[in-house]
């Protein structure tokens, strides 16, 4: 049932992992676009440190408009797209979001919005419970207010994301906290474990920062920049995240994911791989998105074998763990086959991590 929270989410951690990888595997088999991310906006009400969204200082004006978003359901529809995401900037943002909100799910897409919370007046959060979507991903960077307070630039931002994470968690609608890992923030991070423990809610941790999608690098400032130091924060984490079964890297295989299931649309209708990935595809106020999905240009890109990468990818003892992102090579390196420093620490930390959970299990 669409918005219901069937299950404690301990209990239901592996079901959602084996469900989502069958549905995977089936619209890969048969070339379905999967799921689409659409960034309603760039506009958004935080100034977040880390943030990869590059502010093109566009007016309003020139975003997708709302029966253009209809115009684009409709086609999706005909795809057999399942899945819809919602994100920006903040979709708080758009004065027609939740006429937005309701075209997609009215048209049965399973929907997902991604928001800091603090944006959405009562008459408006109330109208999204009301139209009930699959689920909600808030942004928590620390379980310390102040901590939080200080990565979004906005005083009281913490306690008003919470608030309204409570309320749509009490209404039924699946929720999830999203927490990149920072230095600032590392402090308060076993605090946002513990929070996410008691409301019985979902943690994703991400361990990441990238350049944004101009290739400004400050936001790479933020970085743990460790091995040990991620491994710390695996272990605090792993209570929270599902443990997907491994399965070592096929090097003849593809690089990513970015293009097999899903792409991205941009405020101004600029079709991308994904949303870190910005590699023009096309525009969707001139193209039917069917077509840049079924078009050579995505094709060249999602046959990208990760043998391509070199010696240095294929030869690496932690490729296996290795999340390679092209979108954030092409940001910071400039070069889709150039790797990021981080990633391999990040990976390395992985294996790492992966053999002290296999031993300890033993």
């Amino acid at each position: 049932m669409v918005g219901h929270q069937p299950q404690r989410a301990e209990e239901a951690k592996m079901n959602y992992i084996n469900a989502e990888q069958f549905i995977d595997d089936i619209c890969a088999k048969n070339h379905i676009l999967q799921r689409i991310c659409i960034e309603l906006t760039y506009r958004c009400n935080e100034r977040c440190k880390h943030c990869y969204v590059f502010d093109e200082k566009k007016s309003a004006d020139e975003e997708l408009t709302t029966d253009q978003y209809f115009k684009l359901f409709d086609e999706l529809r005909r795809m057999e797209t399942l899945h819809i995401t919602f994100t920006g900037g903040d979709p708080s943002q758009r004065q027609d979001f939740t006429e937005i909100l309701r075209g997609a799910v009215d048209r049965d897409f399973a929907v997902t919005i991604f928001t800091n919370g603090i944006g959405f007046s009562e008459k408006t959060l109330a109208e999204i419970i009301r139209i009930r979507p699959s689920s909600m991903h808030f942004s928590i960077y620390s379980g310390i207010p102040e901590e939080h307070d200080e990565i979004t630039g906005v005083k009281g931002s913490f306690q008003k994301t919470l608030t309204t994470l409570k309320k749509v968690k009490d209404a039924g609608i699946w929720v999830t906290v999203k927490t990149p890992v920072m230095t600032p923030t590392l402090n308060g991070f076993c605090d946002i474990q513990k929070l996410c423990r008691e409301l019985d809610i979902r943690s994703e941790v991400s361990y990441f920062i990238c350049a944004t999608n101009h290739g400004d690098t400050s936001p790479t400032k933020l970085r743990l920049g460790n091995v040990e130091k991620y491994k710390e924060v695996m272990r605090i984490a792993q209570k929270e995240q599902a443990t997907k079964e491994f399965q070592p890297r096929d090097v003849h295989g593809a690089i990513c994911g970015a293009g097999q299931l899903s792409l991205s649309v941009n405020p101004y209708g600029e079709v991308f791989p994904c949303n870190s990935f910005h590699y023009w595809l096309g525009n969707i106020k001139d193209i039917p998105i069917s077509v840049i999905w079924n078009g050579e240009e995505l094709r060249r890109l999602y046959q990208l074998k990760f043998e391509q990468l070199g010696n240095r990818c294929v030869k690496c003892q932690w490729h296996d763990d290795c999340v390679y992102c092209l979108g954030s090579a092409l940001a910071e390196n400039g070069d889709i086959f150039i790797p990021i420093d981080e990633n391999c620490k990040i990976a390395r930390a992985n294996y790492e991590f992966r053999l002290e959970r296999y031993h300890n299990n033993k």
